[in-house]
């Protein structure tokens, strides 16, 4: 099983989820996984797989730990 773990407004666009596990048997694309919760890829900014930065279209693999942050602007 994989944990896929989301953070601050990307909880709201995903229906209230914050907390996924995903049975990545089969490996999946994490831009699916997006398209499937309904929140835009262009909404992600910074994506953690295994404590280590990735980019969108990594695969989640059994075991994998990935971590989702929007995209944080301010002034």
């Amino acid at each position: 099983m994989a944990v896929v773990r989301l953070h601050l407004t990307l909880i709201e666009m995903a229906g209230g989820k914050k907390e996924l596990i995903i049975d990545a048997q089969q490996p999946l694309l994490l831009t699916t996984l997006l398209d499937r919760l309904g929140v835009p890829h262009e909404e992600v900014g910074i994506i953690v797989r295994n404590r280590k930065r990735d980019a969108i279209d990594c695969v989640i693999h059994e075991e994998d730990v990935v971590e989702l942050f929007p995209i944080l602007s301010g002034g």
